[in-house]
């Protein structure tokens, strides 16, 4: 079928046959932490996940280098119309164009182009993401090779954003930083010989150092206005919702579509809010809560099952974690021989407020009222 349709195939030929035969392991230590860097951003996977590592300097392109039979080399730039192609051939079969600069932005109500205007990178790939009625999308049936081409493709997008930094900084009013170049040309310990050309990166880009230090000033900054917060909300996706389950194609699981997954979890993220705001099921919360109120709102127990069976087998099926200790030291939580979200916690009939602002919640025994629940070990 290759050799009927795709166009590339005697690129890919060529490079098979140079193809070395050795085989090569990624090997990631997670002992080796940049300084001032939270130790868990740089973590090892623990599960079979696909990432992406992008580093800057001479490493900083991703572009495709082709050599021919004649040793001629050819650079396929990762914004060419057949990086795609050249990069997933199962997945383009048929040689098709990609993602290129000069994509025309069509008026969906006209069906003309706008002028001058031309298809973001982000855009073109969320399009193709999308599934609709009577289209095979082939993306959406390659399970983790449809991850990596996400990941891959997310890359480009975010190259593409610092590349139109790197060119438009007059736009973006760079010289305007004099405080930052001040302290570049202050700094003792700058050697100017190592400096290249200086590009502002605005706190518009996100997850920049920039962006989050100005989210942290504003988050002093409602502290500062309205007090430091009584609720801290976790909410965990379930892969089991049957939103998502009723999405999923014959013989496809829930990690498999993690892009049904984060659409489904952004909604479910959004309607909680709206329950909390709007619903007010934490009531007005107009005033600081007391430490004699917490277990009105917070409970750490397992439910009465006589009173609640739905609510305790919820929180049976997916709060409760394998059991941990020197007996299961292969958990993911064991580090040095102990747990490190310090379990088990001790039993107490209500809840203490600690001086560290931490509060030990109420946990009672089956002679206080606690509710009790029994795990095999052998199914961990």
């Amino acid at each position: 079928m290759l050799h009927e349709h795709n166009h590339l195939i005697n690129t890919f030929k060529t490079a098979l046959e140079r193809m070395p035969g050795e085989e090569y392991k990624l090997m990631i230590h997670p002992d080796h932490t940049p300084s001032r860097e939270h130790e868990r951003r740089y973590n090892a996977p623990l599960i079979n996940e696909v990432a992406a590592l992008v580093t800057d300097g001479e490493f900083a392109t991703r572009d495709i280098v082709i050599e021919a039979r004649n040793d001629k080399l050819t650079k396929v730039a990762e914004t060419h119309k057949f990086y795609d192609a050249l990069q997933y051939p199962l997945i383009f079969s048929k040689g098709q164009e990609g993602y290129h600069f000069k994509i025309p932005l069509i008026n969906p109500e006209t069906g003309l182009s706008l002028l001058n205007k031309k298809v973001s990178c982000m855009d073109f790939y969320a399009f193709y993401m999308m599934s609709r009625e009577n289209d095979f999308n082939m993306l959406l049936r390659c399970r983790q090779l449809f991850h990596q081409y996400l990941v891959d493709m997310y890359v480009k997008v975010e190259s593409e954003r610092l590349r139109y930094i790197s060119l438009y900084q007059t736009k973006l009013r760079a010289e305007n930083y004099i405080h930052l170049q001040d302290a570049v040309a202050n700094d003792a310990r700058v050697n100017p010989n190592d400096l290249g050309r200086m590009v502002i990166l605005p706190s518009s880009f996100v997850n920049s150092p920039r962006y989050l230090h100005e989210y942290t000033h504003d988050a002093f900054a409602y502290v500062r206005t309205h007090g430091r917060p009584d609720l801290f909300i976790t909410f965990t996706s379930n892969p089991a919702w049957q939103e998502i389950v009723d999405e999923l194609m014959p013989g496809q699981k829930s990690i498999h579509r993690h892009d049904i997954v984060a659409r489904v979890f952004r909604l479910k993220v959004k309607k909680l809010m709206s329950v909390i705001t709007k619903g007010k099921i934490y009531g007005e919360l107009k005033d600081k809560l007391k430490p004699n109120q917490i277990d009105n709102i917070i409970s750490a127990e397992i439910p009465d099952p006589s009173s609640d069976k739905e609510l305790h087998d919820i929180i049976v099926k997916n709060m409760m974690q394998c059991p941990c200790g020197p007996h299961n030291a292969h958990v993911p939580c064991m580090k040095d021989g102990k747990c490190s979200k310090k379990f088990p916690r001790k039993l107490q009939k209500e809840t203490i407020h600690n001086e560290n602002g931490y509060p030990q919640y109420r946990r009672r025994s089956p002679a206080d009222g606690g509710q009790t629940s029994q795990w095999r070990l052998r199914y961990c």
